[in-house]
């Protein structure tokens, strides 16, 4: 909070080594601290983007691949090295979540001065699988807030990582979510070519998407042409 306080002032030159202090705590393994440690840098010295916030940034994106704000510091700090590649990738991932206006437009011009032209938004036959998503009684009076949401669809017969992810916060709920083709993980998967989704909610204590110890979930299996579903987390993970 003392770190957030001075970037809301500002006073970056002094967030910045609250936020190191943070990362040391946390071991360097949380990517909301390694983040906002990049953010305060990038802010009082731009071209840390290409040294220290760069290395901040990556580790960040490698723990939480859908963070918006690692995405848009992230492309930032790829073009800033020279790597229109890497940005265009970012801020093409950051657009598939969606942004407030104000911000997709700001990513929209960002690749257009790299030359890229920014995918336009995805349509599909029936909008997508409409997910109501809800926390327990008994575990809402655990729940923070600021926690990350996250819902998952997986293939329910194969393992390895989800087809589709959609990212939010726990302060979001009761939320009501369009599961779509713009939420793939993969270009070459197609969720219309899947008759069941193993469908997971879970909110995460560490901000990471991988399950830990503590999490809240739920899930339920959806079958193609079973209409809304009703999703409750109401338990946790062992």
């Amino acid at each position: 909070m003392l770190g957030r306080s001075y970037v809301s002032m500002g006073r970056f030159e002094e967030a910045a080594p609250v936020f190191a202090r943070v990362n040391e705590m946390t071991n360097g393994e949380d990517s909301a601290v390694l983040i906002a440690y990049a953010e305060s840098l990038a802010l009082f010295d731009r071209a840390s983007l290409t040294g220290l916030g760069a290395e901040l940034l990556d580790k960040a994106l490698t723990i939480d691949p859908l963070d918006a704000r690692g995405l848009w510091w992230g492309g930032v700090s790829a073009m800033e090295s020279g790597d229109d590649e890497l940005a265009a990738q970012r801020w093409q991932e950051l657009l598939k979540q969606d942004p407030p206006e104000a911000l997709a437009n700001t990513v929209r011009e960002q690749l257009s001065r790299i030359g890229v032209q920014a995918a336009p938004p995805i349509q599909e036959a029936g909008g997508g699988i409409s997910v109501r998503i809800a926390v327990s009684d008994e575990l809402a009076k655990q729940v923070s807030p600021n926690m990350v949401l996250y819902l998952f669809a997986r293939d329910p017969g194969a393992a390895g990582p989800p087809l589709a992810v959609v990212r939010h916060v726990a302060g979001d709920l009761p939320l009501a979510v369009q599961l779509s083709q713009s939420n793939v993980m993969l270009a070459t998967t197609v969720l219309a070519d899947h008759d069941e989704l193993q469908l997971v909610a879970r909110i995460s204590r560490s901000g990471n998407p991988g399950a830990q110890p503590g999490d809240f979930f739920g899930e339920v299996l959806y079958r193609t042409g079973s209409g809304a579903v009703d999703l409750v987390i109401d338990e946790v993970v062992p």
